[in-house]
């Protein structure tokens, strides 16, 4: 499971310390899950896909991690995102038959740093994926 994201700022701030916005809504970009989601969110994740709260290390922050849904292991980030293969890391169109989109549109902005990892290939999402609305409540 993770995050498609297709409207966000990007705040950053350059070597002479000028911070610069940029607004994208072009592409959908994948990261892993973050523990800002709005809650009914959260809990519909949670509920219908192995997803699970979890502690860092440290103590000191919630994070969001993917189980599988059979066995109940944990499945790293690492493993899911940065591994070859779908449905994650997309080469091609056929890639994108194994993964499913649902769309949400969340009820307010989020502050958050979330991990986005820019590909060549994230304009085939919106494209190719099997992309369906999620109503919830």
């Amino acid at each position: 499971m993770g995050i498609g994201i297709d409207q966000y700022f990007s705040i950053e701030d350059d070597s002479s310390g000028k911070r610069n916005y940029k607004f994208y809504n072009k592409d959908m970009h994948i990261c892993p899950l973050f523990p800002e989601l709005p809650d009914e969110l959260l809990n519909y994740l949670i509920n219908n896909f192995g997803v699970r709260i979890g502690r860092l290390k440290t103590g000191k922050a919630n994070c969001i991690e993917n189980h599988c849904s059979n066995c109940s292991s944990l499945q790293d980030n690492s493993f899911i995102f940065n591994e070859e293969g779908p449905p994650f890391f997309i080469t091609e169109p056929e890639d994108l038959k194994e993964l499913t989109v649902l769309k949400y549109k969340l009820p307010y902005d989020i502050a958050c740093a979330p991990g986005i990892k820019i590909s060549p290939t994230d304009d085939m999402i919106k494209r190719y994926a099997d992309i369906k609305q999620l109503k919830l409540k």
